[in-house]
């Protein structure tokens, strides 16, 4: 395996980059697996970001809700 051989170098760069892997890889695995991911979930709260910091706090809860509910159809 690929980590084996990361975890005979000397670079603390490589390492850290090995026990992410480690960390992740049941998940990273899944995608291949699935092909699913979250980027329709990271894409809808990106947009809400945006919505709000353009919107300089709506006073009605309401109508921030409308907004988000029109941009994420």
């Amino acid at each position: 395996m690929i980590t084996d051989d990361m975890a005979l170098s000397k670079i603390p760069e490589v390492q850290r980059m090995r026990r992410t892997l480690q960390k992740w890889r049941e998940y990273i695995l899944n995608f291949f697996d699935n092909r699913l991911t979250n980027g329709r979930t990271e894409g809808f709260n990106r947009k809400a970001k945006g919505i709000q910091r353009n919107a300089y706090g709506y006073r009605n809860i309401e109508n921030y809700r409308k907004r988000l509910l029109y941009s994420c159809r």
